[in-house]
């Protein structure tokens, strides 16, 4: 039998299934949930690793450690010289590890003298010290501060852009700073000047953006206290005398293999050249160097000013203050090239490694050719799909060379002078640019660039040193000084490709032939498999070339065939070209989307190396772990054998996991804008009396495409006017029509779809609408004279993209579609088929469209609903076309009690009667009043006591006053001196989609849509063959016909002197004095009258929007209008939904939302219970069916799809989809009703960590333990007592050690109080008083009862902070910016013996629940700062606390209970129970925790995928309740089965 594995990766889960394919039976299947490699999920920034955070700390505490050396190495030199006052043994307090205090012994150094020394202002000791003498003591102390704040280093390749030089949030950037320093101040100064003078009052003080002047909270350069330090001293060292001081300073080099080896006697020979003979000791293979330097160069490094321009050139890496560590190279943590990388296996790791080049920097030259000659030999276009010539080609090489940014495809249309062929590509596709040459190619003669450019790219990348690179371009291709400094400026991109250097020279020259990247690649493995003998054979290369375009034209090939074909071609005798056919060179041959070398084969599969990404990390190891233990389960069963191995496996990836973070961002904002699009469709369905059915949704959404781009809504195809009543009606006069027919593209997005008139649809069949048209072009039929024109009435109203689908001509072809699906080239895709295949031969990759298909018409959707019983028929509110939504009431065998409709149907009004949608509202005073909503333009409001709050339908009797409004204003007429064109006006830029017109205005106008009136300055007109590069902000070509000698299209016409046809307007215009015309009208009722909004349709019938009965002759052009009229009488209102039920709990009744709908063909009455993805099981029902796919499931999907339109265009009878045997769905329900959900659990708390270190040029492995996840939570708190004899609070830290603080006091920003309860949290009395006050007499807040802080309540209407504290001094009141709040936490920590600092231990570990020695049950809380302290100490984990006399039960996250069994007290260890029975009563630890009452324990069935339902939830909140539910754990293994009953 054949055995398929089945896979569903998510990004926490994993549904698998194995299926037998001959027997068509599901063997096991199961799901495993596991927790997610990120927090905040597809929010952008905010999705951050859940190591992450650990690993800012960890930075954080590098840094801070870096810093302290800085400090102490600095006072080291400081104390000799008499510029600080503190003793050596002082610091080497602070500086030396004491064994015995450890950490308590290392502190700060409080000498006195120290302490005054530190209390200087330094800020005022810079100022003064450019222009007064400073003591040495005062300089040292300049000198400190220096080296606290240093400024950020910004080497060569430094960019001026990003957070750091434009600032975020309240932080000032960069260049901020720069400009309030400006040309003749310093840092120091200029921060002086923003700070108060001491012993001067308090004056607040802000900038010229409104911001607290203050002199921190900014960024700064390197640069800025390179220059102030070279000032200072310059004023200062000559009195101190400290130009003439020198100091020895030694380095040590070391020699890598040996020392006679010409290599280092060429390196020793340049260390004396550069520090003298005598200055160099050698010993062994180290090299010592003692060198004299200034004192200057100590402290601030070599500074010299240049005589011209008075610039600091500097290099200040290596000096005390400035010194920079080197940034530690990452290049090793990149992938190996995709075609040069080997998978091999080392026989002495006994592991699979990765071999090969590293990728190309994507910022080098040939990297930048390769990917445009890339895009180049892919262009098609034309109606056969022709590619470039070769002069096209260069014209392509010449645009995107001299392009240094991403640009449009769109230009390339230009320059080429295509504008009206189909292209391949869409105009608005980003095609990346040629930077590098851009930047550097023009600054050098066309032969030295060509010689050089390889060691030109080099330079420009790789030099850190603006000066040093200046240098060598003078040096090396003689710059002048002025060019070469300029140049040094340049910065290339930063990033790598996926391919080395050596592949893209290998590759390149076939691209540069004009071969596609398929062939090229092809071509480039060969040209690497013969490697210095391919020159040898240069008279066959054409052979060569001609036999892998023959290869790559002709049938489809399996995967690997191509590349088998190749070997044999190459190893022919015929040929003899001298390979052999397994030929080891074989190997370096290239493919394009697979490895062609030996892959990973195994029993197993090996361990899954670092891919830098923690979603996709964490995914496929636990797919690994999983479908390992699946393999040792099959293996040790008989029926199975030891050989076991699946025969093939199919794999399908969930969508956030096949996306980058950016893209999940983008799918999740998107998911929320179409979420509301869905509701307000469904509300205004509902409104009009219809049923929110999928198709009403979709058709409504639809026609609001239509409206917002046009105003008037017209069918695309038939250009009919369309009412919303003629759409969502009974009549079904429109219906929704896949552009591309769903049966070929088996594309059912809403980019797919649009509007089409039934009778049309029905003739179209399924053809895309341009094969439809050549094949019936009708006038009578298109309303248009020719293909031209529809063309222009569909980009007129329908969106951009999907306007160029409809009117694409390429025909469509299922296979290319498919093809499309299979090929998914996303990584996580193809790296899980490449870890799959190390166990199997045959891994497939399915899209998920395909499995959600299949699923539902397997009828799987439904499958893990219950059944609904014993309906009440009497209840129901259906009909047969509409199905309809109920509130079902069920007992807890799913019996319905009762059916209530969820929405209401419209009564039919009577005769002049019209139906108002809206609320009916209580107001004060106990009146009631209905108000419709203002998207209707009604504005109707009336009283309505007597009725209950909610929806209703308002019918009364309206008057109509007979003048007819047009909604949008008519084209103004068009002439030959303007073209008048409608567009969006947004921010005084208009924008035009469908002709590409986008300009900016000075005009003071208000947003919205206008008629845009454009003088045309010069117009010709010429032959469509003819084209002409016309498309930017002041020119187009337009397309038009002549007719009468007479050009007419549909922005502008002329007189022409030309015989009858299609021609092109090439016009010139000026915006710059373009009008504006409003494009809608906005209604203004007489008084007394409320306003309708409707369509007229081509019959001269007005049906307004909200109510497709009421209906009213109309004299006028078909279009969009609104009319006026009265009220003469209010007939009744109508509830429009029904309030969800009230259920009694008592007797276990809940309510489930149907779908109850009629069969038209059998008339049965059919429940479809709401889609339940709440299950866990869901995931294996997907991989069941994933397992079960093949790719001729295509082929079916076709003709069953196709046969699905041909029955709604009533041309078939309904079609029927085959199940993979006629037992299916009952199998699939039998096998998921046995399925234990695995969760992960994470029993780890220290795992070993190997570090290598290197110490004096020598390696050492240490060995050490992490602990898995955070000790204690971020926030730091301070211990604060209540001293009974102060009566005040006051720190802990004056009390002995032994006393519990009372209180623990936290700093946070005062915007962080958002309510109440925070206000009462604060410590300070005053700025608590001053919030109430302003809540009571600004807000009118009342404060005794639980309120919110308003918006902006911080702040007064200029920004400012509106919480000030009274200045006892006499001067400006205090802002407050941060307060102090107090919290309660009953289970903090303190951090550090030596001081008043607490944290918050954070999550619980596990849980205890044992028998006292008396026999009493009680539970102790570990925490997980406990659980690793017990670990660090080589203690037990679960130890049973000292009162303790027998464990009863650890509870830990994700274990599993059974609870309430009615057979608990029978169930023993080794006995089986049917895992449907055992499925019921299962449950998984949710939440560990405790209250002052007692234990707090959640449990969560182990099906729930949500923690929403409370009906899935379990609570235990007491030893006696944990006896009542008679807990049970069990040991649950990876594939589901039982491990084992722990009693």
């Amino acid at each position: 039998m054949s055995k398929i594995l089945g896979l569903d990766l998510g990004v926490n889960s994993i549904g698998w299934a194995v299926v037998d394919d001959e027997k068509a039976s599901i063997i096991d299947c199961g799901v495993r949930i596991f927790p997610e490699g990120v927090e905040n999920l597809g929010q952008g920034e905010k999705e951050t690793s859940k190591n992450a955070q650990r690993r800012e700390k960890r930075q954080l505490r590098r840094h801070y450690y870096r810093k302290r050396l800085s400090k102490i190495k600095l006072l080291e030199t400081l104390i000799p010289l008499k510029m600080c006052p503190l003793s050596l043994n002082s610091l080497k307090k602070w500086k030396n590890w004491n064994n015995e205090l450890k950490s308590d012994g290392r502190k700060f150094p409080n000498d006195p003298e120290f302490i005054e020394w530190l209390k200087m202002n330094p800020y005022a000791l810079r100022k003064k010290a450019l222009e007064e003498d400073l003591s040495l003591e005062q300089l040292g102390r300049i000198f400190y501060h220096f080296i606290q704040r240093r400024g950020f280093y910004s080497s060569r390749k430094g960019k001026d852009s990003g957070k750091i030089y434009q600032g975020e949030n309240n932080t000032i950037g960069i260049l901020e700073t720069e400009k309030e320093i400006g040309y003749n101040k310093t840092l120091g100064t200029t921060l002086y000047e923003m700070i108060l003078p001491e012993h001067q009052t308090y004056i607040y003080r802000t900038d010229e953006n409104r911001r607290p002047l203050r002199a921190r909270n900014r960024y700064t350069l390197r640069e800025m206290y390179v220059k102030e330090f070279h000032a200072i001293w310059e004023k200062q060292a000559p009195h101190l005398g400290l130009n003439d001081k020198t100091v020895t300073i030694f380095k040590s080099f070391h020699l890598s293999g040996n020392n006679d080896s010409e290599r280092n006697k060429q390196r020793i020979n340049k260390i004396y050249l550069q520090y003298g003979i005598e200055n160099v000791t050698i010993t062994g293979k180290t090299i010592k160097v003692a060198q004299q330097i200034s004192l200057k160069t100590l402290f601030g490094g070599r500074i010299e000013i240049n005589d011209e321009t008075h610039e600091i050139l500097y290099r200040s890496q290596d000096s005390l203050l400035f010194w920079q560590r080197p940034l530690r190279s990452q290049k090793h943590l990149l992938s190996k090239c995709t075609f040069e990388k080997r998978i091999m296996f080392d026989k002495t790791t006994n592991k699979w490694i990765e071999t090969g080049p590293t990728p190309c920097p994507i910022s080098h030259p040939d990297f930048e050719l390769y990917r445009a000659w890339q895009l180049i030999n892919n262009i098609r276009y034309g109606r056969k799909e022709q590619p470039l010539d070769a002069s096209q080609r260069q014209t392509v090489l010449n645009v995107i060379s001299y392009q240094d940014k991403v640009f449009d495809f769109k230009v390339i249309i230009d320059a080429l002078k295509l504008q009206n062929e189909y292209f391949n590509y869409d105009a608005d596709q980003k095609v990346s640019g040629c930077p590098t040459i851009k930047k550097l190619k023009s600054l050098f003669p066309t032969e030295i660039w060509v010689q050089n450019k390889h060691e030109i790219w080099h330079d420009f990348m790789f030099f850190e040193d603006e000066e040093l690179l200046t240098q060598r371009l003078i040096k090396k291709y003689h710059f002048t000084e002025e060019k070469a400094q300029k140049s040094a400026k340049i910065t290339l991109e930063d990033g790598y490709a996926s391919i080395s250097l050596k592949a893209i020279h290998n590759i390149l020259p076939f691209l540069e032939k004009g071969f596609i990247f398929q062939q090229a690649v092809l071509l480039g493995g060969i040209k690497n498999t013969f490697g210095s003998r391919w020159e040898y054979f240069k008279d066959y290369h054409s052979d060569i070339e001609q036999f892998i375009k023959d290869l790559c034209n002709g049938k489809k090939y399996h995967e690997g065939e191509i590349i088998q074909n190749i070997k044999e071609y190459l190893s022919s005798t015929v040929n003899n070209f001298g390979f052999n056919p397994n030929d080891k060179a074989f190997l370096k041959l290239y493919h394009p989307s697979r490895e062609v070398g030996p892959e990973k084969k195994g029993d197993y599969i090996s361990p899954v190396e670092n891919l830098r990404n923690p979603l996709v990390q964490i995914g496929l190891n636990e797919m690994r772990r999983l479908v390992n233990y699946l393999l040792k389960k099959y293996r040790s069963m008989p029926e199975f054998g030891p050989d076991f191995c699946f025969d093939r496996i199919h794999v399908e990836v969930g969508r956030d996991l096949k996306n980058n973070k950016k893209r999940r961002q983008e799918i999740r904002k998107e998911n929320a804008i179409n979420e509301q699009k869905n509701k307000e469709a469904r509300e205004r369905i509902i409104e009009a009396g219809l049923k929110p059915s999928r198709d009403n949704i979709i058709k409504y959404l639809l026609y609001s495409e239509i409206e917002q781009k046009n105003g008037i809504v017209i069918c695309p195809y038939t250009g009919k006017t369309i009412r919303l009543s003629d759409l969502l009606g009974p009549h079904n006069f429109f219906q929704i029509e896949h552009i591309i027919p769903y049966s070929v593209s088996l594309d059912d997005s809403f980019g797919n779809k649009t509007l089409c008139e039934a009778n049309f649809n029905r003739s179209k069949g399924e053809l895309t609408p341009y094969q439809f048209y050549l094949k019936n072009s009708s006038k009578s039929l298109w309303n248009a004279d020719s293909w031209e024109e529809i063309e222009q009435r569909v980009f007129q109203i329908l969106p951009y993209k999907k306007a160029r689908r409809f009117t694409s001509k390429k025909p469509a072809m299922l296979d290319d579609f498919i093809q499309r699906q299979l090929n998914d080239t996303r990584y996580i895709s193809k790296k899980s088929v490449q870890i799959l295949r190390e166990i199997c031969d045959d891994v497939r990759s399915f899209p998920g469209q395909l499995i959600a298909d299949l699923r539902r018409l397997w009828g799987l959707n439904d499958i893990l609903s219950e059944p609904i019983t014993d309906i009440p028929l009497n209840d129901l509110n259906i009909n047969e076309s509409e199905p309809t939504i109920h509130y079902l009431i069920v007992d807890e065998n799913n019996h319905v009690k009762k059916a209530i409709p969820k929405i209401n149907f419209k009564p039919i009004p009577m005769d002049n009667e019209l139906a108002i949608p809206g609320e009916i509202k209580k107001e004060t005073g106990n009146k009631f009043y209905f108000e419709s909503d203002s998207k209707y333009y009604a504005s109707l409001k009336i009283p309505a006591n007597g009725f209950e709050t909610g929806k209703y339908w308002a019918f009364i009797k309206a008057q109509a006053a007979q003048e007819f409004i047009p909604r949008f204003t008519p084209q103004p007429q068009i002439s030959e001196n303007v073209i008048i064109i409608k567009g969006n006006l947004k921010k005084k830029r208009f924008i035009n989609e469908s002709h590409g017109i986008n300009f900016n205005t000075n005009k003071i106008i208000e947003d919205g849509y206008y008629w845009a009136i454009i003088p045309v300055i010069k117009a010709e007109i010429k032959q469509n063959d003819i084209n002409d590069n016309r498309k930017n902000e002041n020119k187009i070509s337009i397309q038009g016909r002549v007719s009468n000698q007479k050009f007419i299209s549909s922005i502008y016409s002329c007189e022409a002197q030309l015989i009858n046809g299609f021609y092109t307007a090439l016009l010139d215009f000026d915006v710059n004095n373009a009008d504006f015309l409003p494009a809608l009208n906005l209604p203004r009722p007489p008084e007394n009258y409320y306003t309708l909004n409707g369509t007229v349709d081509s019959q001269g019938i007005f049906c307004p929007d909200m109510d497709y009965n009421w209906k009213l002759k109309a004299d006028v052009a078909p279009g969009r209008y609104f009319i006026y009229f009265k009220i003469q009488e209010i007939i009744n209102f109508q509830p429009i939904e029904n309030p969800k039920p009230i259920i009694d709990k008592n007797n276990n009744e809940k309510i489930i939302e149907s779908l109850i709908r009629v069969d038209t063909e059998t008339g049965e009455i059919i429940i479809d219970p709401k889609k339940n993805r709440e299950d866990q099981r869901h995931h294996a029902i997907d991989a069941i069916v994933i397992a079960s796919a093949t790719t001729s499931y295509y082929q079916k999907l076709s003709t069953y799809f196709g046969n699905l339109k041909n029955k709604q265009r009533n041309l078939a009878p309904k079609p029927k989809f085959e199940q993979p045997n006629p037992h299916f769905q009952n199998a699939v329900k039998e096998a998921i009703s046995k399925i234990l959900v695995s969760y992960r659990t994470n029993y780890r708390v220290l795992v070993p960590v190997y570090k290598r270190i290197r110490k004096n040029h020598d390696t050492y492995v240490s060995k050490g333990y992490s602990v898995k996840g955070q000790l204690h939570k971020d926030t730091f708190y301070g211990g604060y007592i209540l001293d009974q004899g102060e009566g005040k609070i006051v720190s802990a830290a004056k009390y002995l050690p032994g006393i519990k603080p009372q209180q623990y006091h936290v700093r946070c920003n005062i915007t962080e109080i958002k309510d109440h309860k925070h206000v009462a949290k604060i410590v300070d009395t005053t700025i608590k008083k001053l919030i109430e006050n302003r809540l009571q007499n600004v807000f009118n807040i009342d404060i005794s009862k639980p309120y919110n802080i308003p918006n902006g309540f911080f702040f007064d209407k200029d920004k400012n902070p509106a919480i000030r504290l009274p200045n006892r001094k006499g001067g400006d009141p205090v802002p407050v910016y941060t307060v102090r709040i107090f919290e309660y936490k009953g289970n903090a920590v303190k951090l550090k013996p030596n001081i008043n600092c607490y944290v918050d231990p954070r999550n619980n570990h596990h849980c205890i629940i044992y028998k006292d020695v008396e026999g009493n049950l009680k539970f102790e809380m570990v925490k997980f700062w406990d659980a690793v302290n017990r670990l660090r100490h080589k203690q037990p984990l679960y130890q049973l606390p000292p009162d303790g006399s027998q464990i009863i039960a650890t509870v830990q996250e994700n274990d599993m209970f059974i609870f309430n069994y009615l057979y608990a007290s029978d169930i023993s260890e080794d006995m089986k129970i049917p895992y449907e029975e055992l499925s019921k009563y299962l449950y998984r630890v949710q939440k560990i925790s405790s209250t002052e009452g007692g234990i707090f324990l959640t449990f969560r069935h182990h099906l729930a995928s949500t923690i929403k339902n409370p009906e899935e939830e379990l609570r235990i909140q007491s030893l006696r309740s944990w006896e009542r539910h008679q807990p049970i754990k069990v040991k649950i293994n990876m594939d589901g089965t039982v491990n084992k009953i722990i009693k």
